[in-house]
């Protein structure tokens, strides 16, 4: 049995993303530096932890309220078990 039923749709860390206008909020539980970016684990309500990425000078750590958009070109939709490209 796989974790994944057709026309499911596999999110990457980084489809998440900080964005001050973005629809999702949810509070930041951890954050980590990488050269490229700031990862994180954001805790929203009804979801629980999501992982998620901001840009180096976003001024998000834990405790602090972040609004998160989708990256739909970090999305892969799944169908028969197979990696659909999505437009």
């Amino acid at each position: 049995a796989g974790l994944l039923a057709p026309g499911d749709v596999a999110v990457r860390r980084s489809a998440l993303v900080v964005d001050d206008c973005g629809p999702l909020t949810g509070t930041v539980s951890a954050a980590r530096v990488t050269p490229e970016q700031l990862r994180l684990v954001v805790e929203v309500e009804g979801v629980g932890p999501v992982e998620a990425v901001a840009r180096l000078d976003s001024r998000v750590a834990p405790g602090v309220v972040a609004h998160l958009r989708v990256d739909p070109t970090r999305l892969a939709l799944i169908r028969s078990g197979r990696r659909v490209n999505l437009p």
